[in-house]
């Protein structure tokens, strides 16, 4: 199957139940993958796939391939590890004022700044996953500015509803 990336907004109160181990992140985060996976997926604003390329989308933002950076480098790789470990560890939950910062991020990030972080070949030296970065530069950066833009527009929409984010890599 491999590892792949799943984002989803959740409310005031799944947030706080999901921190307080009240809520089943794993059922939640399987329910997401089903509908990732089903004709749904494409009418849920409140859920955004980002495929195996969240690795790529990390190390993009962060500017590291494996630790956190302040900001926008913490959507992937930092956040509070809510529930049990998915397979590829827990999930990570970040509360509204993380989703602001986020969004003020990705705002002020524009595709071509991005397209400009963007190496395949430090990406590969990186051992970033999936190890596709001898591909073609064009399809490469096509399929993450596809999610780029999927990440925009969840991020805008669940900051305007005042909601937290949960990430799992599945």
């Amino acid at each position: 199957m491999g590892m792949r990336g799943y984002l989803m907004s959740l409310n005031e109160l799944q947030g706080a139940a999901a921190k307080a181990g009240k809520l089943d992140v794993g059922d939640l985060v399987m329910g997401m993958h089903k509908k990732v996976w089903s004709d749904e997926y494409e009418d849920d604003d409140r859920i955004c796939f980002v495929g195996k390329l969240w690795h790529g989308l990390h190390l993009l933002f962060a500017e590291s391939a494996w630790e956190p950076t302040p900001g926008l480098g913490e959507l992937f790789m930092g956040g509070t590890e809510v529930g049990e470990d998915l397979g590829y560890g827990p999930a990570r939950y970040h509360s509204p004022a993380s989703v602001k910062r986020f969004d003020d991020e990705l705002r002020t990030l524009t595709d071509d700044a991005l397209r400009e972080r963007f190496s395949p070949e430090a990406f590969a030296d990186a051992n970033a996953y999936p190890q596709i970065w001898d591909e073609s530069k064009e399809d490469l950066w096509r399929e993450l500015s596809h999610y780029i833009g999927a990440l925009r527009l969840l991020l805008e929409g669940t900051r305007g509803r005042g909601e937290g984010l949960v990430v799992a890599i599945l």
